[in-house]
């Protein structure tokens, strides 16, 4: 039972991280300037 509880809290602590990610990530690759789009592009995957 304590498996499973750890397994659903560590489940939902890498959703809410990767969530928490998405939201910044297009004011950082303004921040950046004026670049070419696959530069852009290659950021925004990074």
């Amino acid at each position: 039972m304590i498996k499973e509880i750890l397994l659903y809290i560590a489940g939902a602590l890498t959703f809410s991280w990767g969530v928490a990610h998405l939201f910044p990530t297009k004011s950082v690759v303004k921040g950046f300037g004026d670049i070419s789009e696959d530069n852009r592009k290659i950021i925004l995957m990074e």
